[in-house]
C-alpha cells in the first residue's frame, strides 16, 4: 500500500516474544534420563542407577541450558537452524 501524507508505519516485532516464549517453555523443566537395565540382576540394576547419575552430572556441569538457548533461537531463526535441531 501507498504510503499517504503524514502517515507513519511503525513495525511490530512479535518474533522476538514468541522465540523467549518457546525458549522458555522448552527450558522450563530439566530432562531426566532413566536408562533401562539389560537385566534384572542387581549388578545391572545399580549400573543403570550410575548412568543416571553419571547423565545428569554432565547436563549440570557442561551447562547444557546455555547451549541449548542458542540451538533454539537458531532453529527457530533460521531455516537451517531446524535441521541442526
Amino acid at each position: 500500500m501507498p504510503v499517504e501524507t503524514g502517515e507513519v508505519r511503525r513495525t511490530v516485532n512479535k518474533i522476538r516474544t514468541q522465540v523467549r516464549g518457546v525458549k522458555n517453555f522448552i527450558k522450563r523443566n530439566q530432562p531426566r534420563w532413566q536408562v533401562a537395565p539389560a537385566d534384572v540382576t542387581p549388578e545391572a540394576v545399580k549400573e543403570s542407577i550410575d548412568y543416571n547419575d553419571i547423565l545428569q552430572n554432565v547436563y549440570e556441569t557442561r551447562k547444557f541450558t546455555g547451549l541449548m538457548t542458542s540451538l533454539i533461537v537458531n532453529s527457530l531463526k533460521y531455516s537451517v537452524g531446524v535441521m541442526e535441531g
